[in-house]
């Protein structure tokens, strides 16, 4: 099981460990696309960098503390996943889209936190393909700094 979490993890750093709004609204923004694009991607890039640090770390801790999986898999998502992942909705959002490009970012937003939202009520789904939707439409949009970071 600590394999697949390894493998299941992906981009942010801690912040809030509560679950965002189904419905998301992106804004228009002032930044070209390319600008918008280097800026998300930077940020989901900073905030994977804290993450693994953050899950290095937690994984340690729990390791030596001989908790049980799914304890450990429930606390992985929600005081790392979830709220790590919730960082990077919320400074892409507050970015906000490209003229003409708010429902391609606002869809790739909220495929990212439909999954969060789904793993907040169920851990036990955390999977190597959980953030393949959102994956896909953040390919499609050219981010692909994110896409790194959500695929690991």
């Amino acid at each position: 099981m600590l394999a697949a979490l390894t493998l299941a993890t992906g981009c942010g750093s801690s912040g809030s460990s509560t679950t965002g709004p189904s419905d998301i609204s992106v804004e228009t923004g002032s930044l070209s696309k390319a600008e918008f694009i280097k800026q998300a991607d930077a940020a989901c890039e900073a905030n994977r960098k804290q993450f693994d640090l953050e899950y290095a770390a937690f994984i340690k801790t729990k390791l030596r503390k001989g908790a049980d999986e799914q304890a450990i898999q429930a606390e992985l998502v929600d005081t790392i996943i979830i709220p790590s992942y919730g960082k990077d909705v919320e400074e892409i959002s507050a970015l906000g889209a490209p003229s003409g490009d708010e429902q391609q970012v606002t869809s790739f937003l909220m495929s990212l936190q439909k999954r969060l939202n789904e793993l907040h009520e169920k851990p036990s789904e955390l999977s190597n393909e959980m953030f393949d939707a959102p994956a896909k439409l953040a390919t499609a949009y050219g981010l692909d700094g994110c896409v790194k970071s959500l695929i690991g």
